[in-house]
């Protein structure tokens, strides 16, 4: 979001004759764009349906940008939305589509090539720092799942503390995020997203040690084994 954001606040600064524009991005594995940011009055309701359109999936299928200065002359579109002109972008990543980037207007309008090869770099920038962002968020999801996973094992060693990996991760990250918003007694105290998602692996990998200890140890019922205090008892 923040990519696309940054990329219509670049078209917005240059001067081009677009009255909304709007920015669509693809999650990995799935085949729908949803729009995620816009600008001008109106752009949701002008350029939401776009996407549904056989316009932009065949821009999306080529990877090549177009302009269409008159709509209405254009066969792969069908009206789906009250529009005279367009001009859309991919957005590229690896060699595959991962968004689009639309501006357009109700009135006609003039966009020229010089005005696509402008878009185009910028789509290009946009495209490549779009892709690393999913691909840092599909990372980051890896992890996580790899951290659950972790902290399920651990537990699952000892079954009277099953579960409590977790339950200590969520509350630590509650209590974290509660003190942040606190203003009466710690106002002072801050969290980060970064320093929430240390407590939440802390949380999870606090009993990690677990995994070293012998299970005769780790589940015995009492505080000496049976043959000690069989001993102790002779």
């Amino acid at each position: 979001r923040d990519v696309a954001q940054a990329l219509l606040d670049e078209c917005r600064r240059g001067e081009l004759p677009a009255e909304v524009g709007m920015v669509y991005l693809r999650a990995p594995g799935e085949n729908d764009y949803g729009p995620v940011c816009a600008y001008g009055d109106g752009a949701e309701h002008l350029l939401d349906k776009v996407s549904e359109s056989a316009l932009f999936q065949a821009i999306a299928v080529s990877q090549k940008g177009e302009i269409i200065n008159d709509l209405d002359a254009d066969d792969r579109w069908a009206r789906e939305a009250p529009l005279s002109s367009l001009l859309l972008s991919p957005l590229l990543a690896a060699n595959r589509c991962v968004g689009m980037l639309v501006l357009g207007g109700a009135s006609p309008m003039l966009f020229e090539a010089n005005h696509l090869q402008y878009i185009g770099t910028l789509a290009t920038v946009a495209g490549i720092a779009t892709g690393n962002a999913l691909h840092f968020e599909s990372i980051q999801t890896l992890i996580n799942a790899l951290m659950q996973a972790l902290a399920t094992a651990i537990d699952a060693r000892d079954p009277f503390t099953s579960g409590h990996s977790q339950r200590v991760a969520r509350l630590g990250v509650a209590l974290a995020r509660t003190v942040h918003l606190d203003r009466t007694f710690f106002p002072d105290v801050t969290f980060t997203r970064s320093d929430l998602e240390e407590l939440l692996y802390a949380g999870l990998l606090h009993d990690v040690g677990k995994i070293g200890i012998r299970e005769e140890v780790l589940t015995k019922a009492t505080r000496l084994s049976a043959g000690v205090i069989e001993v102790i008892g002779q």
